[in-house]
């Protein structure tokens, strides 16, 4: 399978966390000092080598952290960490009461970890530095995962349309054409709620403008579900379509194959055109051709450019 990595750019999005109210990432895998800088200055790579540490604690000890713990008291045993008098694995693993699992593990692990866990950013090493551990040179045994059946089909099934290989942003462009709605998706996850303005007013503000009595709005805390969007219409509403649409010819002297398929929505006024999505279809799909052939398609571009252009997505 293939990691599909996302939020990476929240960090430096919301300038390091100083813009937003709530914290970048989850708590319980962020470094001591992210929370003694508080916003004031950006946090060095080596935050991240404390996460794969908290991440391949969890891993090795079989056990997820501080799991029935709220946030309050989760931060408060993150800062309890700078003073500790054992390493910060041992810490960890006599927390969870897997301390006879710890001292199963080879040397070489039990030292890559603790190099990634230490409070000190200064001892801590950089992923570069990390690369050139002595775990890296060893030869393990690796464990076979069993992969889950149902998302192994679902990913089978769409990688064997063709409409998988097209951008994603050309996706989401084309679903918004076959009626997809985005606010009404975030809606049925309950991401989205209306409140009247009676109900967001302070019961009292002081002179120099501090508030009380007014309910903290969820919507400026981070959410981090996923929200998949169905494709069902999109893929039924394209299903009629011949193979052609999708590798369109752009260059053929043959009668035949130089016949052109028309959309039936063709030759309708330019403002259907533009909400048609087989229309549309067709139309990026053969301007995406075209422009990967510029500057030897110029002559092509410019004679479909007088039919219409595809709008900006």
């Amino acid at each position: 399978g293939s990691a599909q990595l996302f939020n990476y750019g929240l960090y430096y999005m919301t300038g390091g966390g100083a813009d937003v109210l709530f914290p970048i990432g989850s708590p319980k895998y962020m470094a001591p000092e992210v929370f003694l800088l508080q916003g004031r200055g950006q946090s060095s790579i080596k935050v991240d080598v404390w996460s794969l540490g908290m991440i391949l604690t969890e891993l090795l000890l079989g056990q997820k952290l501080w799991a029935n713990l709220k946030l309050g008291q989760i931060l408060r045993k993150i800062l309890s960490l700078l003073h500790c008098d054992t390493t910060t694995l041992e810490r960890l693993a006599r927390e969870a009461d897997k301390l006879a699992v710890l001292e199963s593990l080879p040397d070489s692990i039990k030292d890559f970890i603790n190099a990634c866990l230490q409070t000190t950013p200064s001892l801590r090493p950089t992923p570069s530095q990390l690369l050139k551990h002595e775990v890296f040179t060893q030869e393990f045994e690796p464990e076979v995962l069993s992969p889950s059946t149902i998302i192994d089909q679902r990913v089978k099934n769409w990688r064997n349309n063709l409409l998988s290989e097209r951008p994603l942003q050309e996706l989401y462009y084309l679903w918004r054409l076959a009626g997809g709605d985005l606010q009404a998706e975030l809606k049925k996850q309950g991401l989205v709620r209306s409140k009247p303005p009676i109900l967001s007013l302070p019961n009292l503000v002081l002179l120099e403008g501090t508030a009380f009595g007014q309910s903290r709005d969820q919507a400026t805390l981070l959410d981090l579900r996923v929200v998949p969007l169905p494709l069902d219409t999109l893929v039924q509403r394209l299903s009629h379509l011949p193979l052609t649409v999708y590798y369109p010819l752009t260059e053929t002297k043959s009668a035949i194959l130089g016949v052109e398929e028309q959309s039936d929505a063709a030759s309708l006024p330019l403002v259907i055109r533009e909400r048609d999505t087989e229309y549309q279809f067709r139309r990026v799909i053969l301007y995406d051709r075209l422009l990967k052939g510029y500057p030897y398609k110029k002559a092509a571009i410019l004679k479909e450019a007088h039919k219409d252009v595809p709008p900006l997505y």
